[in-house]
């Protein structure tokens, strides 16, 4: 006869499994609240407002050749970033509810690029060759910044390298938070 696990073995090997997946995934992926005006739940206010008019805009910023596949791709992940909210990104403007009202991401934004320069009309320039991917986050209305996140993480080798999507699902989900991660001072 073999060992059965208790119930609460059973739930002990679960936490135990999902803190380790969590410490892994913690260590491949960082990010950081950003600047922004508005705070706590007014930005998921706005975001599900945006949202109630059709699918929110997502832009890519950056020179690389490809930006269309790979905003689309963006836009697919951010699309499932929020659990607990019913919102659709899209890459087309066209297809925007409300195009003032608009995420925008960056990858490897040189080293003057600010949060805010993201809702801006013009390019965010990348750095090449990065050892390592960061990741902007903007929520925009127009050109103000309404609330940001910047994400760290391993150096991507594509579009579809699952690095990529933990980075676009961690800014897109720390832009909206309404409340801070555990140890900032921000709400």
């Amino acid at each position: 006869m073999g060992h059965v696990l208790g119930e609460t073995g059973a739930v002990g090997l679960k936490l135990g499994a999902g803190l380790g997946l969590a410490v892994l995934l913690a260590g491949c992926v960082t990010v950081i609240r950003g600047d922004g005006r508005v705070e706590g739940s007014a930005k998921r206010e706005l975001l599900q407002y945006a949202a109630s008019h059709g699918p929110v805009l997502l832009e890519l910023k950056g020179d690389r050749p490809g930006l269309p596949k790979i905003t689309a791709r963006a836009a697919e992940i951010a699309s499932g970033a929020l659990q607990d909210m019913d919102i659709d990104f899209t890459g087309e403007p066209a297809s925007a509810g409300l195009p003032q009202y608009r995420f925008v991401l960056a990858f490897n934004p040189a080293a003057g690029v600010r949060e805010a320069d993201l809702c801006s009309s013009g390019p965010a320039w990348v750095e090449k060759q990065a050892e390592e991917t960061r990741l902007m986050t903007a929520f925009c209305d127009e050109g103000e910044l309404l609330a940001s996140s910047i994400a760290t993480g391993p150096a991507l080798t594509g579009v579809e390298d699952p690095a990529a999507e933990q980075l676009v699902l961690a800014g897109v989900s720390e832009t909206i938070r309404g409340r801070a991660t555990f140890g900032s001072n921000k709400p």
